[in-house]
């Protein structure tokens, strides 16, 4: 299943990236809009303040829900530190390159805590779909699970640079295009 707006409670991912993500955009805008309206001393602001303020609870409560574990714990340093020593010599910020050539493009669920090792400067896409990637990708590297992989194969040309405990580093030779 993947998530789109007619599915605003959908939970297509074992790390929960989706679950209620249809809120993340607007929430925070609508509520600057109504303090900035706030400010002009427009009575009818207040109350959509108080009713923010009033549910802002239930917000973080349903988002602890959401992220289980994953939520009020510590990033795995050890998780970390494997993911980035697992792209050291193969995977590095070059400012001589365009920003795709500084791109890592993942599936949504590798969208995990161990990302925190990619290189500094370094750009990440995220993928829900692997059928509907328009080939080939703009991303120079890309990491793929065997399932990932068996999609993409025959549509893309990868060359594979090493193992990472998020699944499989390639190259993108086409990335240039």
């Amino acid at each position: 299943m993947i998530c789109s707006p007619s599915e605003p409670f959908a939970n297509s991912t074992r790390s929960g990236v989706c679950a209620g993500a249809w809120n993340r955009m607007p929430t925070p805008t609508l509520l600057m809009t109504v303090l900035a309206a706030a400010a002009t001393r427009e009575r009818w602001s207040w109350g959509v303040v108080a009713a923010h303020l009033a549910v802002a609870p239930l917000a973080v409560a349903t988002f602890k829900d959401i992220q289980g574990e994953r939520s009020g714990r510590p990033a795995p340093a050890a998780a970390i530190e494997r993911f980035a020593a697992s792209l050291a010599g193969q995977v590095r910020y070059d400012p001589a390159l365009s920003g795709w050539g500084n791109t890592l493009l993942i599936s949504i669920d590798s969208y995990d805590y161990a990302l925190m090792g990619v290189p500094r400067g370094m750009g990440l896409s995220v993928r829900f779909d692997w059928e509907d990637l328009r080939a080939p990708p703009r991303s120079r590297y890309l990491v793929l699970a065997e399932p990932e992989v068996a999609v993409v194969s025959g549509r893309i040309r990868l060359r594979k640079l090493a193992d990472t405990p998020l699944g499989a580093l390639y190259e993108n030779p086409d990335w240039e295009r």
